[in-house]
Order: structure tokens, then C-alpha cells, then sequence
């Protein structure tokens, strides 16, 4: 089973996109496939869930972002991504924000791993 590390989540917002309400949302994984899932040629699809960081139980503020796939490779897989949102999605509390990142990677065998990212705070 392909192994999910390196995580990274950062969340920039320029001052054009100040005033157009907008984010960017950048985040990295590093993808280990295993000897098996190379040699079968197995696929991966990956996305990304936005969570609120709550003491009790993690706010969903968006569901399966960004999918992509991803192929089989006998070295680690470096991924960076950037995506642009709504400022107002990440508005989860009264004050500082806390938001994270939930990736999700489902092989073509069936396989799920995830990962979460550490938290970014901010007042968006």
C-alpha cells in the first residue's frame, strides 16, 4: 500500500486578491508507492478536503478539491499544488481561522490512505 508524507499546507493572499476576496491554497505531499502497485501499474486519485481546526470535532468547509490522478512510480512522487478559493470559505470561526487540509489518495486497487496537514491560522 502507497505510503502518504511530507505535508505541507500554506494559504497566501496577494493584494489583488485581497480585493477580489480570494485565497490561494498551497499544499505538497510525497507519494511511496509500493514495489506491487509499480509492477501492476496501479493508478491513484487524489483530492483535497478544507477543514476547519476544532477542538471537538473538524469543521468540513469544502469536500474533494483539486482531483487529480497519479501514476505508479518506483521513486517518491513530489507533489505541489495551488488552488484559488473564495476568502469566505475559510471563514469557519469568529476570530483567528484555523484551517487544514485532509488529502485523500483511493488507488485503483481500492486502497485508501490519507493524511492531514498541520494547521495555518489567519483571518480570512
Amino acid at each position: 500500500m502507497a505510503e502518504l508524507s511530507n505535508l505541507v499546507l500554506a494559504i497566501a493572499q496577494s493584494d489583488a486578491q485581497r480585493k477580489l476576496a480570494l485565497v490561494t491554497i498551497e499544499y505538497a505531499y510525497r507519494l511511496t508507492c509500493s514495489r506491487l502497485e509499480v509492477e501492476r501499474g496501479i493508478t491513484f486519485e487524489a483530492c483535497v478536503d478544507v477543514l476547519g481546526n476544532d477542538l471537538l470535532s473538524d469543521e468540513c468547509l469544502a469536500e474533494r478539491l483539486d482531483a487529480h490522478l497519479i501514476e505508479s512510480s518506483s521513486e517518491p512522487i513530489e507533489m505541489h499544488r495551488t488552488i484559488t478559493l473564495g476568502q469566505s470559505l475559510l471563514d469557519e470561526d469568529v476570530g483567528v481561522d484555523e484551517i487544514k487540509l485532509k488529502i485523500r489518495i483511493s488507488s485503483s486497487a481500492g486502497d485508501l490512505v490519507d493524511g492531514v496537514t498541520g494547521v495555518v491560522r489567519g483571518r480570512f
